[in-house]
């Protein structure tokens, strides 16, 4: 029987897009010769098979400080600036089905009387295909410009798409049809679809290495005061994880279908 070798990867700080860890995954990963990823599956238990491609953004908007009723004229609000961004990065999302925008935090401001000469977003982008996130960058330049004439501000802005999108190409398939094929044989069928989400695998396919993704617990809600997850779903994917590395040790191939 040959002798099956693993590396274990826990990345501390993966809803953040592994900013720290992810470039030390992609090197150490480099020695493997597949992936499995333990991201929630979906609720029925499918595995992921392709997933979006995600950027986080930061945008800084610098206006002038002035009094609001004694001389508003001298100033440059930089809350209202920012808020015309954000109507336009709503537009941008809404008018390309292959773009998704979520703009989760804005700061801004200190008084009501005071026309406030800083404000902060960020933002989170997600794209299913290269193509799109392209097309996110350029119009996210034209919108720059155009906010930051129009209201007489200086905007900063900083990100980019940390995690490409995923396919599920012809070698990750393979691994699929193997994790199958060993549910199978438990009495369990294990299908696999899309999800917006996205994992340490979209950094891993960008390599080249085959991966099954979604080999975590069932659940859902995740980010949600009603996440939940089915604890028998844990045996039932240790099982699974554990017949795939039998079905290894007994010198089937993984890419055997």
């Amino acid at each position: 029987s040959p002798e099956i070798g693993w590396s274990v990867w826990i990345a501390p700080e993966e809803e953040l897009g592994s900013p720290c860890s992810g470039p030390e995954l992609q090197r150490r990963a480099a020695g493997h010769d597949l992936a499995l990823v333990f991201e929630p599956s979906h609720p029925d238990g499918a595995l992921v098979s392709d997933r979006d491609g995600s950027g986080n953004y930061i945008a800084v908007v610098r206006g002038r400080r002035a009094h609001a009723g004694r001389n508003p004229e001298q100033g440059r609000n930089a809350v209202h600036a920012l808020a015309a961004l954000v109507v336009e990065l709503d537009e941008l999302g809404r008018a390309d089905p292959e773009l998704r925008i979520n703009v989760g935090e804005i700061r801004g401001g200190e008084a009501v009387n005071v026309i406030p000469d800083r404000a902060v977003a960020r933002w989170n982008v997600r794209a299913r295909t290269p193509e799109a996130a392209t097309r996110f960058e350029k119009a996210l330049a034209a919108v720059h410009a155009r906010v930051a004439a129009r209201f007489g501000v200086t905007i900063e802005i900083e990100g980019r798409f940390g995690r490409p999108p995923r396919r599920l190409d012809a070698r990750a398939l393979a691994v699929y049809r193997s994790l199958a094929a060993c549910a199978t044989d438990l009495g369990r069928e294990l299908p696999w679809r899309p999800s917006g989400g996205v994992s340490d695998a979209n950094l891993l396919t960008a390599l080249g290495l085959p991966c099954a993704d979604g080999l975590g617990p069932r659940g859902d809600g995740m980010h949600t005061a009603e996440e939940w997850v089915a604890v028998e779903s844990l045996e039932e994917r240790a099982a699974l994880v554990h017949a795939f590395l039998c079905r290894l040790e007994a010198g089937v191939p993984w890419n055997s279908g």
